[in-house]
């Protein structure tokens, strides 16, 4: 299945460099929303994931193992469980 847009363009940058000067902490609010908003972008990745992976019967070619075999299993339970939830 092909989409229009790039699903993890939705995340936020991860070099980004903000000016602290006079900022406020947020509140609760604010850090409950981006939680919220962080699952919801997460389930909706898995989701798109999900439906391109119906299309293929090559399971493995999203998925690069490293040498911790913890590592692996943790990676696995992870996609597995994105897999499961969006299912």
């Amino acid at each position: 299945m092909n989409f229009r847009t790039d699903i993890f363009s939705l995340e936020a940058p991860s070099n980004k460099k903000f000016n602290l000067v006079g900022v406020k902490m947020p509140t609760n609010i604010d850090v409950y929303f981006r939680a919220k908003q962080k699952e919801i972008i997460d389930q909706y990745a898995a989701a798109r994931i999900f439906m391109h992976e119906t299309e293929t019967d090559d399971w493995k070619h999203w998925f690069n193992e490293v040498e911790d075999k913890t590592a692996n299993e943790a990676f696995k339970f992870i996609f597995t469980s994105y897999f499961y939830e969006s299912a």
